[in-house]
């Protein structure tokens, strides 16, 4: 079990959620973004006071949400409660990943931290090498690490150093596989506490693309989903062969032109990629060379943004599914969009776009359609606010929402039942 006063880390400062409307709903969420799988509510101060900002207060999950952050709230500081009234929980349920990153402003770095024997701890930067910091990218579902962090670079964490003399070889799945001293044997203070910063990406965390800003889904900002987290291309250095990569990534033939500046709009978003350079034949822009996720130039404000206009037909293909359900003709309506399966928003769903679905998968009509679907899935939501006229042979050909533009959480995903 893991217990405690809920803190949160942001503008680069911790701070407390006051417990105004504090419940499970909030509590599940905090426990699922620790790793484990449930959590209780605890609006007492029995874990003590915190001290400084107050960040969050009427917070209000659905509870289908994977991170805090995510959930409805007052906004950032927008509190006037006293800390007697901090939020906490009481988390319990396996651990589903034994280590994180911890302080980081982006998912990919942060404090290296090792859950044992039912406790957060953290690692002793004593001879840490780029082979520790690769196996635990690794384990995380990055590719490899760029930098190591020693000295707690990432603020000193407390309680137990459980690891310190770390000697992995870089072939480790795990970083309790590597040979160190054993569970705490450290002769460290948290003034050693060790970072790392993690580059690339993997199944686990994917890398999509999208376009926004402009109503014809073939031209527009360019975004990048990394991290669970949607954010910006910074135009330093943007040019066609970046534009080209962009387009064949998204199923297009190639770029008619770039954008940028603010052509299609300010985005204050993370900027998740700047200095952008594809050379080559590249298919996806992750491939490219460019500074590192979350690195940027400091003039990459809002304001500078990479933008794309894409010319000829989608290429891709859309696969539908229906899944979740006790028989094949019912469930949750899933489909596949850049090799990845994802849900639909039942906003707007009805008999007419159901018909559609039930026709692509096989079947000859809908019986039914249904909101709110449960289970819920998982991952991307691609469709939202889905009209279609009855007249299309495929979901994807329905008038809605450009693909991965949406307000929904999984608690709105769209089911079917056919015959």
């Amino acid at each position: 079990m893991g217990e405690g006063r809920v803190e949160v880390f942001y503008g680069g400062v911790w701070g407390t959620i006051c417990n105004g409307g504090w419940d499970t709903q909030d509590a599940n969420v905090v426990c699922r973004q620790l790793g484990f799988s449930r959590g209780h509510a605890v609006t007492t101060t029995q874990f003590g006071e915190g001290v400084g900002v107050t960040w969050m207060n009427n917070v209000g999950c659905r509870g289908s949400e994977s991170r805090i952050q995510d959930c409805t709230f007052s906004g950032w500081g927008a509190s006037e409660c006293h800390h007697s009234r901090d939020a906490g929980v009481m988390c319990s349920g396996a651990v589903s990943k034994p280590i994180r990153l911890v302080g980081g402003v982006t998912p990919n770095q942060g404090r290296v931290e090792v859950y044992y024997s039912n406790v957060w701890g953290t690692v002793c930067d004593d001879g840490w090498t780029r082979e520790d910091a690769d196996v635990v990218c690794k384990q995380l579902g990055y590719v490899r690490s760029a930098n190591v962090k020693p000295r707690a670079h990432y603020g000193q964490g407390s309680g137990h150093i459980w690891m310190s003399n770390v000697r992995c070889s870089g072939s480790e799945s795990h970083l309790h596989d590597c040979p160190f001293d054993g569970w705490g044997q450290a002769s460290c203070r948290h003034t050693e506490d060790v970072g790392i910063f993690c580059e690339g990406y993997s199944e686990e965390n994917p890398v999509v693309l999208r376009l926004t800003g402009n109503s014809n889904k073939n031209q527009g900002r360019v975004q990048v989903y990394f991290g669970n987290t949607w954010g910006s291309v910074c135009d330093s250095n943007w040019d066609i062969h970046d534009g080209h990569t962009v387009c064949r990534q998204l199923g297009y033939d190639k770029a008619l032109s770039i954008r940028t500046g603010t052509h299609y709009g300010s985005d204050s978003s993370t900027v998740w990629m700047d200095n952008v350079q594809c050379t080559g034949f590249k298919r996806r822009l992750q491939d490219c060379n460019f500074s590192g996720w979350g690195v940027k130039a400091s003039h990459c404000t809002s304001s500078r943004k990479a933008g794309v206009y894409c010319s000829g037909s989608i290429s891709e293909t859309f696969d539908v599914r229906i899944t979740g359900g006790r028989t094949n003709n019912t469930g949750r309506v899933e489909i596949r969009h850049q090799g990845m399966w994802g849900t639909v928003c039942d906003d707007a769903w009805d008999i007419v776009d159901a018909g559609v679905v039930c026709h692509q998968v096989g079947f000859t009509n809908a019986t039914a359609f249904h909101h709110s679907y449960r289970p819920a899935g998982t991952g991307h939501i691609w469709m939202d606010e889905v009209r279609c006229t009855g007249l299309e042979s495929k979901l994807q050909d329905c008038p809605g929402s450009p693909f991965g533009n949406h307000n929904c959480s999984h608690g709105e995903d769209a089911g079917v039942t056919c015959e």
